[in-house]
């Protein structure tokens, strides 16, 4: 499943570059619509995750949510590590 989850997120990154390299950054309509193709194939890996590890996509984010909340009361929302 992590595995399948990497390789479909470097696939919504390959689908970025390819709109920086051949379209100017212009996110073109075609373009748009395979990121969101490869974004769904993400999230239907995290899903897969979240089961596996007897959780939910909800509990995920509410718990991503929570983190982010903390660390913004506690000033810290800038910078970098999983430990701030």
């Amino acid at each position: 499943i992590i595995l399948g989850l990497t390789n479909e997120a470097g696939e919504v990154a390959g689908k970025y570059k390819k709109c920086i390299r051949d379209d100017d950054g212009v996110l073109t309509e075609e373009r748009k619509n395979q990121i969101i193709d490869e974004g769904a194939d993400c999230l239907w890996y995290l899903a897969r995750l979240a089961e596996e590890l007897g959780t939910t996509l909800e509990d995920m984010m509410q718990r991503n949510h929570d983190k982010l909340e903390d660390r913004l009361a506690r000033n810290v929302i800038k910078g970098s590590g999983d430990n701030r």
